[in-house]
């Protein structure tokens, strides 16, 4: 009778053991996931930032700076080449947000795919191209390709103006 008392008290600690174990695991998995929440949310207040300056030097008078950049970009004034400027920093910018946020915490988005949506505001324009060629395609290959792949089946810019819109 005294073995199996021994046994019983074995198989208590060692479940109590293991238990303990699980349980360390456990809060390390949190601790690490708590940190890599908090690493993205710091990533996105950084960009958000970056982004907000960009939208203050765009202004409230975008829309006729774009209207112009795609129907007669030659005539386009330093000032709204500025306004341009900040305009294409803001959308690579909230692409590169999405990228290291993937990158931080794995969120499951897929980042390419939102990213040719907002390449196309940028390449859309000749100025845009010149922009897109001079500040991202020898910087980074993977957001070049990608654009790349979206200057192949954007269509003129001018159409979608000329033609009553979207």
């Amino acid at each position: 009778m005294p073995s199996a008392k021994i046994s019983l008290v074995d198989s208590i600690q060692l479940a109590t053991g293991l238990a303990l174990v699980v349980g360390l695991i456990l809060v390390f998995i949190e601790l690490k996931q708590a940190k890599e929440l908090s690493l993205a949310e710091l990533t996105s207040q950084g960009y958000a930032e970056v982004m907000a300056d960009a939208r203050t030097v765009m202004g409230e008078s975008l829309a006729p700076i774009i209207a112009k950049s795609c129907l007669s970009p030659s005539e386009l004034q330093p000032a709204e080449i500025v306004v341009l400027h900040a305009y294409y920093e803001n959308k690579v910018t909230q692409i590169t947000r999405l990228r290291m946020l993937e990158l931080v915490a794995d969120f499951g988005v897929p980042w390419q795919d939102i990213a040719a949506q907002q390449i196309v505001s940028v390449i859309n324009t000749q100025p845009g191209q010149r922009w897109f060629d001079r500040n991202v395609r020898d910087l980074d290959a993977e957001l070049s390709t990608i654009g790349a792949k979206v200057k192949e089946v954007i269509a003129d810019c001018t159409q979608a103006l000329t033609d009553g819109g979207p």
